[in-house]
């Protein structure tokens, strides 16, 4: 059966799971727009940087506020290059 039952509403494409998104760029105004298609699998992703918490009254004092900055950083990389593809020129198209 297509879809498995058995799997809920994961959507699939040539046998893949695909995740819908609404973050996808916007051409509205007639340019073109760069997407990805990633297979998150195959990203191998570092910490950096070990993550500091810093409190930050001084700013905010004067209005009884304070910040919290955190900081940190990571490193990501495909294991395999093929696991990446960028489609470009993408356009919008008129429906009748």
């Amino acid at each position: 059966m297509v879809p498995d039952p058995t799997q809920g509403a994961i959507s699939r494409l040539l046998g893949f799971p695909v995740s819908v998104t609404s973050k996808m760029p916007s051409t509205a105004a007639g340019g073109t727009a760069t997407v990805g298609l990633v297979d998150f699998s195959q990203i191998a992703v570092a910490r950096d940087l070990t993550p500091t918490v810093t409190i930050l009254p001084e700013r905010y004092a004067e209005f009884d506020q304070q910040a919290i900055r955190v900081v940190t950083r990571w490193d990501a990389a495909p294991l395999n290059p093929e696991a990446v593809v960028t489609l470009s020129g993408i356009t919008t198209w008129a429906t009748a």
